[in-house]
């Protein structure tokens, strides 16, 4: 009988994961056959945002965060996978992808701030629902229309602009540090002090310095729109 599902595209199997009642052998062919592509994104991530991958605790925390995505994609009746856009065959790759990304943000995040009691990033909230304290609307007219593909679409619009903007190499000397910067505050959520202490940076850059490139790229992507 499990046979019959290993020869489900993806698109069909993510089909009957959703479906209620739950469908364990679904499920148990959705772990069979993503696994190995949690496991690489989770170590991708994790080197990336610097959490320790030789240490036994670094190694703890990886397979912390593996459960953690199995646990949210069956998790409040399947939510997450049902959130999920079901496209095409190789959506699903792409959707994983964001969503560990998120996870291990998260993790990196709860990490180096347990002091300061950081606000983490739960995987449903939207990319675009951190406000910050100015109450800059870069990207904040998603928000209100999530749900709608013509809104979603008009998003990514803007922000594939946004990036080729500031990742212009001829027109930005710093532009790896500023799309770096770009995603963990505007898209993440992430302040100045979170952003030092876990973002991949060739060189450590101060919270001020910090502070003032987003106020910098604030004023340069008001004026883009």
């Amino acid at each position: 009988m499990l046979n019959r599902y290993t020869k489900l595209s993806n698109v069909e199997l993510i089909e009957k994961c959703k479906r209620d009642p739950i469908d364990e052998r679904a499920w148990h062919e959705f772990y069979n056959r993503f696994h190995r592509v949690i496991s690489r994104y989770v170590y991708k991530w994790s080197v990336y945002y610097k959490i320790g991958t030789n240490s036994q605790q670094g190694t703890n925390g990886i397979e912390d965060i593996k459960q953690s995505i199995f646990l949210k994609l069956s998790d409040d009746n399947r939510k997450a996978i049902k959130f999920f856009r079901n496209e095409s065959e190789n959506s699903i790759f792409a959707y994983l992808a964001k969503m560990i990304k998120y996870e291990v943000i998260n993790n990196a995040k709860h990490d180096s701030a347990m002091k300061r009691k950081a606000h983490t990033i739960s995987i449903h909230e939207s990319a675009a629902s951190s406000k910050d304290e100015n109450n800059l609307e870069i990207l904040d007219f998603l928000a209100s229309s999530i749900d709608s593909l013509e809104y979603e679409q008009d998003y990514k619009d803007q922000l594939e602009a946004f990036r080729s903007f500031i990742g212009d190499k001829k027109k930005n000397k710093f532009w790896k540090r500023d799309l770096i910067i770009f995603d963990l505050h505007f898209i993440y959520g992430l302040k100045a002090n979170e952003i030092a202490d876990i973002a991949p940076l060739e060189k450590k850059i101060s919270n001020k310095r910090i502070a003032n490139r987003i106020t910098e790229l604030k004023e340069l992507l008001n004026n883009l729109k």
